[in-house]
């Protein structure tokens, strides 16, 4: 049985027999206009209070479906946050990040499609900080 998305996207009935397994494209959730205007441009001032400047709760902020939604979402996913933000913190407090000469004000290329987002490579200068 296969259903398409335009007619999902309606109030309709579809009747899903048990142990069907539904799947969604988390990059289409993810890069909606109607949900996240600009979704192709680096903002993370767009996850911030507009009040209070700080972060604001998950329940407050559009739908992120990258590690699943509901009952079943992602055991690992405080986790893989956790990590990230040490990882990067650690990187900040150690290294100065800089473009290379001349690299600042180029166009960054886009992601490549694949089943998998594939980030295009950038030359980065990293030196340690004294």
């Amino acid at each position: 049985m296969s259903c398409t998305a335009r007619s999902l996207g309606k109030t309709c009935h579809v009747e899903i027999p048990k142990d069907t397994r539904l799947l969604y494209n988390i990059y289409s959730v993810n890069h909606d206009p109607k949900i996240w205007p600009d979704h192709d441009v680096f903002k993370p001032e767009r996850f911030l209070d507009p009040v209070t400047g700080k972060l604001a709760a998950k329940d407050h902020l559009p739908p992120l479906l990258s590690f699943g939604l509901g009952p079943r979402t992602c055991p690992g996913e405080k986790l893989a946050q956790a990590d990230i933000f040490y990882v990067l913190v650690r990187l900040v407090q150690r290294l100065n990040i800089a473009a290379p000469e001349g690299a600042v004000g180029k166009e960054a290329k886009p992601m490549g499609s694949s089943f998998f987002l594939v980030a295009e490579l950038h030359d980065i200068v990293l030196t340690k900080r004294s």
